[in-house]
């Protein structure tokens, strides 16, 4: 039996499978990918947080750009580690995890580029569509049809653009080059949108109620710590002031920090003080990313099943056709474009003077059978260089 038909006989007998949800929930146990993913996420924040506090637009720019970096580097260790857990072997260790979110990062950008460059491919098609329905009289006699088809192809386009952005992460977990994993996901996208997007739709909704449920939890968990700690330390005005003044993007900090500076609070900030305020720092940032981080280390983990069980059931030969029809019509254009470039470029060819009627005519005209002399006037013959009667010279 080949392959292909193996796969539609997967593809049949497997439907859709709903265990994944309670494979993903096991990602609240494992531990290593939320380290990874808290840890790259703690250090983005903490450089945010350091270069905010420098008061310079240009800074703060730079430590965003470093939070987003270390974010997705997180992302991906996190999920290099989940692949680990789908197929059965040792995870690898969290600098390894780490290194690999950062080396990868680069080909995950390119892959969103290339995607997004898809997607404007069809819109540009759709425009000159839409342009031929502007002909007169013809064009509302196309628009009878390539109005409906239109709707069609972008209810299609909206359901593969939501599974390949959803499916972009976990190619590049499994260690897929840029074409392998637009291969991929291009043959996820056209074989497999709706079950696909359909998990992809549960695991959100799974993410977004534990994500609820840890923020009502540790929510209360910190409202409790904070009411320990200000009456205990009796810190409150001063952790609040020195709070606002390191985040200064923070909304409503100069309405606090005038509260605070108006005399409403008269401590004296002490070295403790000032070490209590990156303690509150410490606590807010691990409020933050275990809220975060654990919903995500279990859509994470759905994912990546999510990914595998899609490539093992569709035919990647389909987006490696749709690539190569791209780029043989991309190539086409090419050579197209390049020969009428080279026909424009190219000189027209010389006319022959002797071909040119006007050359003949003068041709005869220079060498005449019979002509008179300039001086006197009489006859001369062909090859006279003197005149017979006057003596002048032909010439």
């Amino acid at each position: 039996m080949s392959n292909t038909q193996e796969m539609q006989q997967n593809q049949i007998a497997g439907g859709l499978d709903l265990t994944i949800l309670t494979k993903a929930l096991a990602g609240l146990t494992y531990w290593r990918p939320l380290a990874i993913f808290a840890l790259a996420n703690f250090v983005g924040l903490a450089c945010l947080v350091l270069l905010s506090a420098t008061k310079s637009a240009p800074l703060t720019l730079l430590g965003g750009l470093i939070w987003l970096v270390f974010c997705g580097a997180g992302y991906l260790g996190a999920g290099h580690s989940m692949v680990a857990i789908v197929e059965e072997r040792s995870p690898p260790a969290i600098l390894e995890s780490l290194l690999f979110g950062i080396f990868t990062l680069p080909r995950f950008i390119g892959l969103v580029i290339i995607e997004f460059l898809l997607i404007v491919v069809v819109f540009i098609v759709e425009i000159i569509l839409l342009e031929i329905c502007r002909i007169p009289v013809l064009g509302g006699l196309f628009s009878l049809g390539i109005l409906p088809a239109l709707f069609l192809v972008n209810v299609g386009l909206v359901v593969g653009v939501m599974v390949m952005f959803g499916l972009t992460g976990p190619a590049l977990w499994f260690g897929e080059s840029v074409s392998g994993a637009l291969s991929h996901l291009l043959a996820v996208a056209r074989g497999r949108p709706g079950a696909t997007l359909f998990l992809l739709l549960l695991l959100g909704i799974l993410g977004v109620l534990l994500g609820v449920l840890l923020l009502a939890i540790g929510g209360y968990a910190l409202s409790l710590t904070a009411t320990f700690a200000g009456g205990i330390l009796n810190t409150a005005s001063v952790l609040l002031s020195d709070l606002l003044s390191a985040v200064p993007w923070l909304p409503g900090s100069s309405l606090m920090n005038g509260f605070v500076a108006s005399g409403a609070f008269r401590l004296q900030p002490s070295f403790n003080d000032h070490v209590y305020v990156l303690s509150g720092l410490l606590t807010a940032a691990t409020f933050g990313i275990l809220v975060a981080a654990i919903p995500n280390n279990v859509m994470m983990l759905g994912l990546a099943y999510v990914y595998q069980r899609s490539v093992q059931e569709v035919d990647r030969s389909a987006g490696d056709r749709i690539i190569g029809g791209v780029m043989s019509k991309v190539s086409e254009m090419r050579e197209k474009t390049q020969q009428a470039a080279a026909s424009v470029r190219k000189p027209k060819p010389a006319v022959e003077e002797a071909d040119s009627p006007v050359n003949v005519d003068n041709a005869g005209s220079a060498h005449p059978s019979s002509t008179f002399c300039k001086g006197c006037g009489a006859s001369l013959q062909k090859g006279d260089q003197f005149c017979g009667e006057c003596g002048r010279p032909v010439s």
